[in-house]
């Protein structure tokens, strides 16, 4: 029997995940400002607290220690990058590296 769950169901399972942790941390609910310069910016994502940091010339997501913890410790290290599939998907991004902030 194979219990391989599939990509778009595990991508789903974070946002859901993300979603209650931070209900917030969604496209049209929380602000999206560069905080960088034209140079190197650097994207956050927040509404009264920084949810994620976007680096775009790196292609790096760095997220909340507490929720990287969270769905880390609930998804597996493996699964980490579906974390970034949810991100890229939710705020059409093209984030490559996953981080702690």
């Amino acid at each position: 029997m194979d219990y391989t769950i599939p990509r778009e169901r595990l991508t789903s399972l974070i946002g859901k995940m993300i979603y209650e942790v931070y209900p917030d941390f969604a496209m049209g609910k929380c602000h999206i400002e560069n905080m960088g310069n034209d140079d190197d910016p650097i994207i956050h994502y927040f509404t009264d607290k920084i949810f994620a940091k976007y680096h775009p010339w790196s292609n790096t997501l760095f997220l909340r220690k507490e929720l990287f913890n969270k769905l880390e410790n609930y998804f597996g290290a493996d699964a980490m990058s579906f974390a970034l599939d949810w991100f890229n998907n939710e705020f059409i991004e093209d984030a490559t590296t996953l981080d702690i902030m």
